[in-house]
């Protein structure tokens, strides 16, 4: 008729279904501010869940007072999506809070493994090198004692040859005398040839013993090391992953904040 067009009313947010994206009308041309021209898509949030969120609602609504009109609903609905963002927003900062304390957590961890792998390499090395100069000083004295060996082997062949010298030098008194003293020195040297053999098989035990402490060290350090790259690639990994949370995270509270 030629009467005024009846007022629209804009659909309240709690119209729309929980979760679901609605559509806002704004204002067309001068002249005609009723008309909707575009259609602006917003995104309905549920009431607060918490108890603190339902009772600051409750209490702001109190406060603000207002009238039982439609667009006071509207209003009501707008507020109660406020609070709603506001502990989304909360709860975001809770859990980056979180995050950013387990990365520190780990990240000081893998400064204290770092410390440690440094600690075992400096250990390792020294016993290494202790090794190394006890096998060094063993091997020494070894020979020494190899050379004393082939002396005294040598002291009971020139005493031999001179036995044999006596007995053709035909000699019976002297070469009795020469024969004792020469059994005392043979006796002599046989003792000791017994005592440096004996020593000689301690040492060469000893060097075995010493090589194969020095293997066993060897390979329990390179166990420790790759235990140690392992632990230190698995927090590496966490780290990672802690990183990747903490941005998804950050983008939803930056989400929820530009919502808000």
């Amino acid at each position: 008729g030629g009467g005024m067009a009846p007022h629209r009313r804009l659909p309240t947010l709690a119209e729309s279904p929980a979760g679901t994206t609605g559509f806002m009308a704004t204002p067309g041309k001068a002249g005609d501010p009723l008309a909707p021209s575009i259609l602006m898509p917003m995104t309905t949030m549920k009431t607060p869940k918490t108890l603190n969120g339902k009772a600051m609602l409750q209490k702001t609504l109190q406060a603000m007072a207002l009238p039982p009109d439609e667009w006071a609903d509207e209003v009501r609905d707008l507020q109660g999506q406020l609070i709603e963002a506001l502990e989304q927003l909360s709860e975001r900062e809770d859990e980056l809070e979180e995050g950013a304390a387990l990365v520190k957590h780990y990240e000081g961890h893998l400064a204290t493994i770092r410390q440690q792998t440094a600690m075992l390499y400096a250990e390792h090395l020294q016993y290494v090198k202790r090794v190394e100069a006890s096998d060094q000083a063993k091997v020494e004295e070894l020979k020494q004692l190899l050379t004393e060996r082939d002396k005294l082997q040598k002291k009971v062949e020139t005493l031999e040859s001179l036995q044999r010298a006596l007995e053709q030098a035909g000699r019976p008194g002297a070469l009795q005398a020469e024969l004792q003293a020469l059994g005392r020195k043979a006796v002599a040297l046989e003792a000791n040839e017994l005592v440096l053999r004996r020593r000689c098989a301690s040492l060469e035990e000893q060097v075995q013993s010493e090589a194969e402490a020095k293997t066993g060290a060897q390979r329990t350090a390179l166990e420790a090391e790759m235990e140690l790259k392992a632990r230190l690639l698995y927090l590496e990994e966490w780290k990672q992953g802690a990183s990747e949370r903490l941005e998804r995270l950050q983008a939803r509270l930056d989400d929820s904040v530009a919502r808000a």
